[in-house]
């Protein structure tokens, strides 16, 4: 819920209107969930509850639009937004694949891909954004 926090109040109102801003959180729950709910069904052992598939969705809008902003893992060390959402996209896939933590990892993984084709669809200009704020690095 920080990542929503911190996240989320720089897309609502920022990016997306606060209107848009609700109905894309629980767009991405629903479209996040949905593939995992399809491969888990039949297992009675499987449970996941929450909103984190949102969450990465919200993270990965944001990340479109600030790539160079700076996020403190531990509140400490300062990462890039596309560096840190990078790693969480790597670490999501190989956990989804081999990790066995109990965690809905491939929600994440959709949740990602969401917040980036709701983006891509709904507001085509966020493209041509990105690209631009990745060529802007603040160390070239």
């Amino acid at each position: 819920m920080i990542t929503l926090y911190f996240f989320g109040r720089e897309v609502e109102g920022g990016i997306l209107p606060s209107f848009e801003f609700i109905l894309f959180y629980l767009l991405a729950i629903v479209f996040s969930c949905l593939p995992a709910y399809q491969k888990q069904k039949n297992n009675p052992d499987y449970k996941a509850v929450g909103a984190s598939g949102a969450v990465s969705a919200v993270m990965f809008v944001l990340v479109l639009y600030a790539p160079w902003s700076v996020i403190y893992l531990k509140f400490i060390i300062p990462v890039y937004f596309i560096l840190f959402a990078t790693g969480y996209l790597i670490y999501s896939s190989y956990q989804s694949n081999y990790g066995e933590d109990n965690v809905a990892h491939d929600v994440h993984l959709w949740g990602m891909l969401f917040g980036i084709a709701y983006m891509f669809l709904l507001h085509p200009a966020s493209l041509r954004t990105f690209i631009n704020r990745v060529t802007d690095a603040p160390f070239f």
